[in-house]
């Protein structure tokens, strides 16, 4: 006689379990790792875009009390300096204010660059200089990528491009 009792898990229905919680298992893997690259992405991408709002900020404030002679890159790039005029050194200026954060690098191009496949392309160069004033104006433009890394193969740039202007009272 048969044992019509079946108190049991086949084997099908065991790989079927195993299978389902597999896939769920891998599922929710990627999502976590997504979401922490997401946020990741999104902290450094708030934290260039701060930088330059006080770096703005303050070359604003400068320029508006006084004339920037120049803008600086130092130290690799991981530096900005911001020099005025000064009548005791007249060639370089005396230093106003210095950025400097960790993690982040600084790129100045002479003109706006053109981002293509999340890479600036354009002639960086090492300073800027404001030019001789015209019809009593003093225009100094800017055009500055902050970069900076999140994930090890993976960074973030943001893009400031503006022109400071003042009237002299020349």
């Amino acid at each position: 006689m048969k044992n019509l009792d079946q108190r049991g898990v086949t084997l099908v229905e065991l790989l079927a379990a195993i299978v389902i919680v597999g896939f769920l298992t891998i599922l929710i893997w990627r999502i976590f790792f997504q979401t922490i690259d997401y946020n990741s992405y999104a902290v450094t991408e708030q934290t260039l875009q701060q930088e330059a709002n006080v770096i703005l900020a303050s070359m604003q404030s400068i320029h508006t009390q006084d004339t920037i002679q120049h803008i600086k890159l130092s130290n690799s790039g991981k530096q900005l300096d911001i020099y005025v005029k000064d009548t005791a050194n007249p060639t370089d200026g005396k230093l106003a204010q210095s950025f400097t954060r960790s993690g982040i690098t600084y790129q100045l191009y002479s003109t706006k660059p053109t981002l293509s496949n999340n890479i600036y392309s354009g002639t960086t160069v090492s300073s800027i200089s404001s030019g001789t004033p015209q019809n009593n104006r003093i225009t100094l433009p800017v055009n500055l990528v902050l970069s900076s890394s999140y994930k090890e193969g993976k960074s973030n740039s943001f893009l400031l491009s503006t022109t400071l202007s003042r009237l002299t009272t020349d």
